[in-house]
């Protein structure tokens, strides 16, 4: 839990001064320019935080140590994650290598959110019936998937979560809640003053918190070993 307690610090210490940096800033100025521009400060760094999980995910999983272990194949999916992460953050290389990206419903398709945002237009842009279909629909797959993931739980908490894998999976589950808020934001269904940096503060805290998540991987699997 140290790790955990460690990440919680950092992110509380980054946010606190992204915070101080971006309300002492003009709204027009360079300064706040770094949380909300494209290819900015920010926006970089969550690059950056994305691509180093994937190398270190690499390297890690060519240790012998992690070799033939169910850890293995949670690195994986993280290094893939990471992956898209970076991917979503350079737009895929749309600026990069002068790509220009497909216009879906209007709009630029340059990352996975983006469907999102066309989806929520579309669910909006219908007949009040069809809203509540859609969302009895959702909440029909909900019920239904619900059942599944107690008795999943159930079966391995004991065993895995609590003495081995709870850090882990709580800093995972920060990953979730982080990118949902984020991805909730880009929609641009709630807007208010400072929502984009906020926006990009969480990108920023669940690339670290996905970085975090594959070390303590490794390191429950290397220390077990």
């Amino acid at each position: 839990m140290k790790y955990v307690w460690a990440f919680i610090g950092v992110i509380a210490l980054i946010d606190v001064i992204a915070c101080v940096v971006f309300i002492s800033g003009p709204s027009d100025g360079w300064l706040r320019g770094l949380f909300v521009s494209e290819d900015s400060l920010v926006e970089n760094l969550t690059a950056g935080l994305y691509f180093l999980t994937i190398l270190l995910a690499l390297v890690w999983l060519n240790i012998r140590s992690m070799r033939n272990t169910p850890n293995r194949k949670v690195l994986i999916l993280l290094a893939v994650l990471g992956l898209v992460g970076f991917l979503e953050e350079v737009s895929y290389g749309e600026r990069l290598f002068g790509i220009d990206m497909p216009v879906v419903g209007g709009m630029k398709v340059d990352a996975l959110h983006d469907f999102l945002t066309i989806g929520v237009d579309l669910v909006l842009g219908l007949a009040g019936i069809y809203q509540l279909l859609i969302l009895l629909a959702l909440l029909g797959v909900i019920a239904l998937s619900l059942p599944a993931i107690v008795k999943y739980v159930r079966e391995h908490w004991d065993a895995d979560v609590v003495h081995r894998y709870y850090p882990a999976y709580l800093i995972a589950s920060l990953f979730i809640v982080l990118i949902f808020f984020a991805f909730v934001l880009d929609t641009n269904r709630f807007e208010f003053p400072g929502f984009r940096a906020l926006e990009e503060c969480f990108e920023l805290n669940a690339a670290l918190a996905l970085l975090t998540a594959s070390f303590l991987i490794y390191k429950i699997a290397t220390d077990s070993r």
